[in-house]
């Protein structure tokens, strides 16, 4: 059987594309004719300010720390020279992520703004992602303390590293030199998505048990033997809690084998 794959005809690829050039750049670019400049202006204001709201409302923070004259520049900039790669709506504030990073852009932004908004997008994906957090069985489960236990990762959970407090970042903290910061985003089982702040250590086993689910030992042995530890022992007792604060949060699950 022949598949077919219809194509759109050329005058309305031609047209579509005139006039979407038109609509992201009216100034530097020419109306296609037989557009009203009354409806030409309703869908001007239409896309732009749909634009504008999907990211204002992704990046609070972000969006305080300017006049609304600088944000508004930036939301002109992303839309006028941006190509989105996504048909959803709710991902529009990842690819203005996306075009802060790719860095081509002659905005003057402050060193810590590109880490501040893909913060501020983290807290989001994590809000809106499809994973489910992970349930114990039992109480019992809450805790690491059977050593038979498998400890898994919440899958809402991003652990970053960023090279700015971004966390503490606001109109009245704004900060002067990086300070390599370990940041945790999820969300917990009632659905709300919180952060932790931790050091270098804590953040590395998150990562051996994101990996690799394993038990609480095996994982603090992993970790001692990253760090090279002269004594594992000593990492394993002091990570016993860590662990058991993770659970407690719910970063981490416990699962007993079956």
């Amino acid at each position: 059987m022949t598949q077919f794959s219809p194509k759109a005809p050329k005058g309305l690829v031609d047209f579509q594309s005139s006039y979407g050039k038109y609509l992201r750049q009216p100034n530097a670019s020419q109306k296609p004719k037989n557009i009203p400049a009354r409806a030409s202006k309703i869908y001007e204001e239409l896309f732009f300010n749909n634009i504008c709201g999907f990211i204002s409302n992704c990046f609070p923070v972000a969006k305080s720390l300017f006049t609304a004259d600088q944000w508004l520049s930036f939301s002109r900039a992303f839309f006028n020279d941006w190509r989105c790669h996504t048909p959803y709506f709710s991902e529009i504030p990842k690819e203005f992520v996306n075009y802060i990073k790719q860095g081509k852009h002659t905005l003057r932004l402050p060193p810590w703004f590109c880490e501040l908004i893909e913060y501020e997008w983290l807290e989001l994906e994590v809000d809106i992602c499809n994973a489910v957090p992970l349930k114990a069985p039992t109480a019992q489960a809450k805790s690491q303390s059977a050593q038979s236990s498998t400890l898994y990762v919440n899958p809402t959970l991003r652990n970053r590293t960023f090279e700015w407090p971004v966390h503490t970042i606001s109109p009245d903290c704004i900060p002067d030199t990086p300070e390599t910061t370990f940041l945790a985003i999820y969300r917990d089982q009632t659905h709300r998505v919180q952060f932790m702040a931790m050091n270098a250590m804590t953040c590395a086993l998150l990562e051996i048990i994101t990996k690799q689910p394993s038990t609480a030992k095996h994982a603090l042995l992993q970790l001692a033997e990253a760090i090279n530890h002269p004594d594992p022992a000593q990492i394993v007792a002091f990570g016993n809690p860590i662990i058991d604060d993770f659970l407690q949060r719910g970063m981490l699950i416990s699962m007993h084998p079956t």
